[in-house]
């Protein structure tokens, strides 16, 4: 061979993995779809020919099932797992025709397929009908009614006019019959057909929130100009009563009223007296056939009648059933639908535990036995987690998680699946629960620490139990007894040799200090180790050795020891900060991994120099001399990492995780990345997050569960918590091995 041909091939080879087109992405697995966090607000209930229920309106889980926008109940009021259409944005109206499902909303793609504001669903098999698309890309269709072979869309839920009432012949849907501008001053989004197929439209704000339409012509009938409060102004329902009466939501003293449809009239037998007076709110209104109707809201009672449920039932002459309605307080129904003569549904949310559908509900308003409520979770976010045993205690901020009630703190078991018999008790004797930032694992019990700037002692310090999670000892055993911490952030630690648990933060009383240790068992504080840190500091991380304790943050350190962000203090002695190791970051220190094993601590952050030599978010020292590994460093200069997250697995590989701008020799943000034992970038590993990953554990043989504020990874819904694989294993040799990037 040409010796020339085989220095270019030897160097074509050096040079080819720094050339690599895109990082590896790993398989999201099904595991650990524990649904964390989305907020969810129901928009509308539809009745299907088969008896089942369909729901649109903001959604994205429904128990541990990711959906996106809609959601179908079977007529046993069980969730329909294999309709789930993926809508690029929120589905605001429903309708059909016998043969179809008609969906309207904010969206601009449904399965992936170019479909703005109107789509539709066969209701043979319910799969989309992709020829179906009449409407140009953005434009957006906040609400549509079909009748007798005729679709109304209205095009609004704009500030900035103009707002659009169109008809069309389902038989040729891309020609628009007639189209009319309506007159308004804010968001136009109710639009109802009455009996005599005139079309009555509703707006948000404005001097006449109402309009009538001819359905044949769209001309607006000027002559209709119903008597209106301001209480109407931005009502969120409008429905048709039985016999062609308006039917209109507000708030406080006229949160619902009725209205003649062929004469300027207001039915003054349906007035009501709503409680609480001044924050009374109908969200809903569903129509019955003996002309009166179901509502929902944010209401106690009317006309004096309790209706802690805040759904009531309302009789042709304006009456309240006072024998009708046995749902539990807690919620404020946002949809209500009469789902078939003997059943309705009630949607709700801002709800206390977690938003929820509440199917399968009696005529007579009681929960019906055996349908199972969809419970759909509120916002929420994953902070941190710890190993415990095979299983991992994940914890941050929310409600739920898989559709069961967890404040703050769950176990995920070996099979990353939620533990359903761990229920830990994070509210017990709190008057503020602020969400659980720190767990610490004791011989005494799990040991958590709730956080917030107004909390006391009593609701940051508290011991569960390790097998439920239920509160060991009286709230007077579980806290320092002699001092307060009033705010605190870095997770605690706990020495299993001493017995001590080193908690840092801002403290009030026992002395100006903001790192302190004390014993679980009876909350004694160790007044003779008092490091010297100002009262204030915000910290992030920390770390406990065999010697010291580290602490890391964004702070400064008091005279005479000079700038900050990340110190250590001995566990013997007073606990005085070690002044002789003073890496001083440039940026905040958000996590610190000691691998005890390799005598080394890891620390990750915002820095983009340390220990006085570059290091874009990520290094490590030798825990024995405190020197910084200058041979490690595994991330470029460029735009600067913000980690959050380490995991070492057993094969001696660093899993990384936050907003990693600088990886490799590759310009894409990741979320998360793979670092070799030789501290090489692996390209066969990488993950993309639309938010942030926050923390990271190794979740069994070839799988790595990933968690924080996310909503979907990779291609995948998931509610802030996934299992993925592995991935190839490609170890990335960079050009001339020295982390350089090729040009």
């Amino acid at each position: 061979m040409d010796p020339r041909l085989a220095m270019i091939a030897a160097l074509a080879l050096t040079a080819l993995p720094c050339f690599a087109a895109e990082f590896n992405h790993p398989p999201v697995l099904a595991e650990g779809d524990l649904s964390l966090r989305d907020p969810a607000m129901p928009f509308e209930a539809l009745s299907l020919p088969d008896g089942s229920l369909v729901l649109a309106g903001n959604l994205r889980w429904a128990n541990d099932l990711a959906v996106k926008s809609l959601l179908r109940l079977l007529p046993d009021g069980s969730l329909d797992t294999a309709f789930r259409p993926y809508l690029s944005s929120d589905a605001e109206s429903l309708a059909h025709d016998g043969s179809y499902l008609y969906v309207s909303g904010y969206f601009a793609a449904v399965d992936g397929n170019p479909i703005s504001g109107l789509a539709r669903f066969s209701l043979a098999d319910f799969s989309l009908d992709t020829s179906f698309h009449p409407l140009s890309q953005g434009t957006l269709v906040t609400a549509i009614a079909v009748r007798d072979g005729f679709l109304y869309e209205l095009q609004g839920g704009s500030a900035t006019p103009p707002s659009y009432v169109r008809k069309r012949a389902l038989a040729n849907p891309g020609v628009v019959l007639w189209e009319r501008a309506i007159p308004f001053e804010s968001f136009v989004d109710f639009m109802r057909l009455l009996p005599s197929g005139d079309v009555i439209v509703g707006t948000d704000i404005g001097t006449q929130p109402l309009y009538k339409l001819s359905g044949a012509t769209g001309a607006i009938d000027a002559s209709w100009n119903p008597p209106l409060s301001g209480a109407f102004q931005g009502g969120m329902d409008l429905e048709i009563a039985s016999n062609g009466d308006v039917l209109l939501a507000g708030y406080g003293v006229d949160a619902l009223a009725r209205f003649s449809s062929t004469t300027n009239t207001r039915i003054v037998s349906w007035t009501f007296a709503f409680e609480p007076e001044a924050t009374a709110q109908v969200l809903s209104i569903a129509p019955t056939s003996d002309n009166g109707a179901l509502i929902s809201g944010d209401f106690t009672a009317i006309n004096g009648h309790p209706t802690p449920a805040g759904i009531a039932r309302i009789l042709a002459d304006g009456s309240v059933d006072t024998g009708w309605g046995g749902l539990s307080p807690g919620g404020r129904g946002s949809i209500i639908h009469l789902w078939d003569a003997t059943r309705f549904a009630v949607g709700t949310w801002n709800r206390t535990g977690g938003d929820r559908v509440v199917a399968g509900l009696s005529a007579t308003g009681a929960a019906v036995a055996g349908f199972p409520n969809i419970a759909i979770d509120s916002t929420g976010f994953a902070l941190g987690s710890v190993v415990e045993g095979s299983g991992i205690l994940l914890h941050g901020a929310f409600d739920r998680a898989g559709g069961l009630a967890r404040a703050g703190l769950l176990r995920i078991d070996a099979a990353n699946a939620l533990d359903p018999l761990y229920q830990p008790d994070t509210s017990t004797g709190m008057t503020a629960p602020q969400g659980v930032k720190g767990v610490a694992l004791t011989d005494a019990g799990h040991y958590v620490i709730n956080a917030g700037s107004a909390a006391t002692s009593v609701q940051l310090h508290r011991r569960l139990a390790p097998s439920n999670g239920s509160l060991l000892g009286s709230p007077a055993t579980i806290y320092p007894a002699t001092t307060s911490l009033t705010s605190y952030a870095a997770p605690p630690r706990f020495d299993a040799a001493q017995s001590w648990l080193y908690v840092a933060g801002k403290w009030n009383a026992g002395g100006a200090v903001a790192a302190r240790r004390f014993r679980p068992s009876d909350g004694l504080v160790d007044v003779s180790w008092t490091p010297d840190l100002p009262t204030a500091i915000n910290t992030y991380a920390s770390e406990l050795s065999g010697t010291h304790y580290y602490v890391g943050g964004s702070f400064a350190l008091p005279a005479p020891l000079s700038t900050g962000n990340l110190v250590r203090m001995p566990i013997s002695g007073t606990g005085a900060v070690d002044a002789s190791w003073l890496p001083n970051p440039n940026g905040a220190v958000r996590v610190l991994m000691i691998d005890a094993g390799a005598n080394l601590l890891y620390v990750g952050g915002d820095f983009s120099t340390i220990a006085g030599s570059a290091r874009n978010g990520l290094a490590r020292f030798d825990l024995g001399t405190g020197a910084l590994d200058a041979s490690w460093a595994p991330l470029p200069a460029g735009t600067q990492n913000r980690v959050y997250g380490l995991e070492r697995d057993a094969a001696g590989r660093l899993y990384v995780v936050g907003t990693l701008g600088s990886v490799g020799c590759f310009g894409r943000s990741l979320q998360a990345a793979r670092i070799s034992a030789a501290g090489l970038v692996d390209p066969g590993w990488a993950v993309s997050a639309d938010s942030l990953i926050r923390t990271v554990r190794s979740a069994g043989t070839g799988k790595v569960l990933l968690a924080g504020s996310f909503s979907r990874i990779e291609d995948s819904d998931r509610g802030a918590v996934a299992v993925v694989g592995e991935g190839s294993d490609l170890i990335f040799a960079d050009h001339m091995g020295d982390n350089t990037c090729a040009q």
